[in-house]
Formats: structure tokens, sequence, C-alpha cells
């Protein structure tokens, strides 16, 4: 059983885990859904379900931005050491798009994506290890995962349009760089699901009717099924392969 998806009280939880482990000689741990998870399976479920501008499946989307700041060294001077102790600065930011808006994200996320990307020049881009440290070393964060190696062909799976275009909107209004390794995904909210680090909301398929003929809802089933598989893959160790 590679994924256990689980709704009920974070006690009870810990119940079931402890019975699972003990009676089948397994081990129960909690999958982190880091950056390339979330923009994975939104970029997905985009692709396969669509976005409807009117109706009840017209929903806004919410990005949670969050952000890791390496550690300081530890100061010998243990007067400064408690000053420089407290844990200042924004911690996270809310982007909010609207239904109505979000066909012209993905749309200029594709015009952007046919250009040649621009580095900032900054010394993270080239040093791998660097980038890494800056991401707090997990394996999801740090934007690493979004360059196309030289062996390797741009496919519609690795497209991300709608990131391309918030990268690009945050840059413009918020002078905040989405792309450096420090800027993390820590939350998408949308019609057809809620995913955060550590947990995932599905909402069932909406029933129109023959409203459209029904095909809403069944691009709506099928992006489902394919946001499981990738959760499934994810806890099998076959991201990135």
């Amino acid at each position: 059983m590679p994924l256990l998806l689980l709704r009920m009280p974070v006690p009870l939880k810990g119940v079931i885990s402890e019975f699972l482990a003990t009676e089948f000689d397994c081990r129960v741990s909690a999958l982190r859904l880091g950056t390339r998870s979330m923009v994975g399976s939104w970029e997905g479920w985009i692709r396969t379900a669509g976005l409807p501008t009117r109706g009840l499946l017209a929903k806004d989307v919410v990005v949670t931005l969050g952000f890791y700041i390496p550690p300081k060294e530890r100061v010998e001077d243990e007067d400064a050491d408690e000053e420089g102790s407290g844990q200042l600065g924004l911690k996270s930011i809310d982007v909010f798009v609207p239904a109505a808006e979000l066909r012209k994200f993905v749309d200029a996320g594709a015009d952007l994506e046919r250009t040649k990307r621009k580095g900032t020049g900054a010394t993270w881009e080239e040093d791998v290890a660097k980038r890494r440290k800056l991401a707090g070393k997990l394996h999801e964060e740090g934007w690493e995962w979004r360059q196309v190696r030289p062996d390797e062909e741009q496919s519609p799976f690795t497209e991300q349009h709608f990131t391309e275009a918030l990268g690009r909107y945050v840059d413009k209004h918020l002078g905040l760089n989405l792309f450096h390794p420090g800027v993390r995904i820590t939350k998408i909210a949308c019609g057809g699901f809620v995913m955060s680090e550590g947990r995932i909301k599905v909402f069932a398929p909406a029933d129109l009717g023959d409203a459209d003929g029904g095909s809403s809802s069944s691009r709506q089933r099928v992006a489902i099924w394919g946001l499981l598989k990738g959760l499934v893959g994810k806890a099998k160790g076959d991201v990135g392969k």
C-alpha cells in the first residue's frame, strides 16, 4: 500500500498508523508535498480539467508562497546570539487569481516559455550545491527541477505555463523572484483540490447534469484520477524518473 489517505482527527490517525505498523509490520510516515508536487499537480489539473470561467467549476485560485532563510552560523557571543535569535520578516504571501483571469495567465505563460529564460546573474544559478543549501536541502524545493537538461526535450508534462506567468507577475508587482531557491509554494487552493505540505483535500466532481453534455464533469473526474496517480507515484518514489 504505497499511499493511504485518511480523513479523521489527528489523535485517531496516530492510533490507525500504530495499528497498521504493529499488525502488518510496516512503516507509516507522512508524505511531504513540496513545491514540485504542488506545481505538477496544479499544472496537470489545468491541462486535464481545463479552466472554466463560468458556472460551478469556475473558482478563484489561491497560491501561498513561503520563504526559507538559512539559519545563521553560531555566534560565540551569547548576548549577540540572543539578540539575533528572533525570527523577523515576512513568512508567507497569498496570491489570489480570479477565475476570469486564469486563462490569461496560462496564455501569457505559454508566450513566456517560447522565449529564452534570462538568468539573474546570481551565483546559485550555476552552483547546484549553493542552490540546494538555499532551499533547505529539500528534494522538491529550490526550483532546480524546472531546468530542462540538454539531453532532454520539453514535453507537455514539463510545461508550466501558469507558473511562468505567476513568476513574471510577482516579479513585476512585488519585486519578488519566485524562482529563487529560498522561495517555495506551500499551498494551492483551486476548484478541484486544496494541497499543502502535509494535507490534501479533493472535492467531489460537480454534477452539472446535461448543461454541457457532461464533458466538464467527465474531465474533472479524469483530473482527479490523474492527481491521485501522481501522489501514488510520489509515494512509490517514481517522481522525477
